[in-house]
């Protein structure tokens, strides 16, 4: 840990590195060491091979422990360091209804959550979340998110809600003409470059531009793939611009902890992430 980590980071990742550890206790850590291993090669090839799957509870255990810190880190280093949480939420009716699409653990939701308390946001009281993901993430949600955000659900009296539907298909397609209505504030993280991969980024593109409702608010964030700034500059001509990344905001992540290291990145394995170059983009409807 460098010592100049800001105390909000630094508390950020101490604590996940501790729920991470605690989560693995009694594992088989052979499969996590496995599914890290296979997560890294989807990741190098992901033109190739398109998005990982996450159906195996190993696979997903793998995940919250060596890419999910990383991401949960950068989204609250954006938030807080580049000031971004105030635009985010400028403007907009509250109590808010925030639907998370693609929403994995809930790495935003985590940064999300964690600032919102941080900054004392008690407008944000009586807020409903609705997590959106086609893998079956509710039991590592349990093991892993649950334990970060009980002071933030507590102080600010939430409702968090589950949907695990696969939005290309017409079944995923119908959730999402459901869901989106209601939202005021829609989040699509690490999202629109797995679906272009996949040649289904229009179809949610349609329903965004579809069912929005005024006022309402969308944010794409990615990790600056020059894809992603394509698509989000062809989505923009549909929306109101609110805010976008003119550049990449280099994140450098710091080193997971000594037992991390030690127990499930051995045989040559390194640390996964070292930095993310983030970029979004914050659409109005």
């Amino acid at each position: 840990m460098v010592d100049n980590t800001p105390q909000d980071l630094k508390d950020l990742w101490n604590d996940l590195n501790t729920v991470v550890q605690e989560a693995c206790v009694g594992r088989d850590l052979d499969a996590v060491r496995k599914g890290i291993v296979e997560l890294r090669s989807y990741y190098k090839q992901r033109d190739q091979r398109g998005a990982p799957k996450f159906d195996l509870p190993e696979t997903r255990l793998a995940y919250a422990v060596a890419y999910h810190p990383a991401h949960a880190f950068s989204y609250l280093h954006l938030l807080s360091r580049r000031q971004f949480g105030h635009t985010l939420f400028a403007s907009m009716q509250r109590p808010l209804n925030v639907l998370v699409l693609g929403a994995g653990i809930g790495a935003e939701t985590l940064a999300m959550l964690r600032w919102l308390h941080a900054e004392n946001c008690s407008w944000f009281r009586g807020s409903q979340l609705t997590l959106v993901d086609r893998a079956p993430w509710a039991d590592t949600r349990k093991l892993i998110l649950e334990p970060m955000i009980r002071g933030p659900l507590k102080f600010l009296d939430l409702e968090i809600r589950e949907e695990c539907t696969d939005f290309s298909t017409p079944k995923g397609r119908d959730v999402l003409e459901r869901l989106i209505p209601n939202a005021d504030l829609i989040l699509a993280p690490s999202l629109v470059t797995e679906l272009i991969t996949e040649h289904s980024e229009e179809q949610l593109h349609a329903c965004l531009r579809s069912f929005m409702k005024p006022k309402s608010r969308l944010l794409l964030i990615d990790h600056g793939y020059a894809e992603f700034r394509h698509v989000t500059l062809q989505w923009s001509r549909d929306f109101t611009d609110v805010l976008s990344a003119t550049s990449h905001c280099e994140v450098v992540i710091n080193q997971p902890s000594d037992w991390i290291r030690r127990n499930l990145l051995v045989g040559g394995l390194s640390t996964p992430v070292t930095k993310y170059f983030m970029t979004w983009c914050l659409l109005g409807r």
